[in-house]
């Protein structure tokens, strides 16, 4: 610099760009039933312009607002028995190192299923017998019970805690 007064100046930025980063809540494994709409699931995420969310059942869907994911819907999926469903939620878009991801699982728990076979609507004189009706119940159904509009009729039992019974 010397005696010289007169300086000149280059001025820049230098802007950083943080790594991508995304932040699980805590609900990000739920259990819910067939059919039954899941709480809302809000992942965070920083450093990407975008996120995306795969693996998720029929009927769920992940949409971006700021810089959140939400996950909501209610499954559509028809099962027979507990199906896990593990999903990853990624960024997309960022600039500086490689994309950041997070998992979660959502278990579909199976309704229970029941069918009949005979007629269920039946009239009969006293002391006549019924035409057998047939119970199978599957999916989640640990069992089934038989409740009467009245009082049970004597000489009819009902099922025991097998896959089929017979009314």
């Amino acid at each position: 610099l010397g005696n010289n007064s007169c300086v000149d100046q280059v001025v820049g930025t230098i802007k950083i760009n943080p790594l991508p980063e995304i932040t699980p809540p805590a609900n990000n494994v739920i259990e819910v039933c067939e059919g039954q709409a899941i709480p809302t699931i809000v992942f965070a995420f920083n450093g990407a312009n975008n996120a995306q969310v795969t693996g998720l059942p029929n009927g769920l869907n992940g949409i971006v607002i700021g810089n959140t994911i939400e996950i909501s819907g209610t499954p559509t999926a028809d099962i027979s028995a507990n199906q896990p469903f593990t999903y990853t939620v990624s960024t997309v878009g960022s600039q500086c190192g490689p994309e950041a991801s997070e998992t979660g699982t959502i278990t579909l728990k199976a309704d229970g299923e029941l069918q009949a076979s005979g007629s269920l609507n039946q009239t009969i004189c006293e002391g006549g017998s019924i035409s057998p009706v047939n119970f199978t119940w599957g999916g989640g159904a640990q069992g089934a019970e038989i409740v009467w509009a009245t009082s049970s009729p004597s000489g009819i039992s009902g099922p025991s805690n097998t896959a089929t019974n017979t009314l």
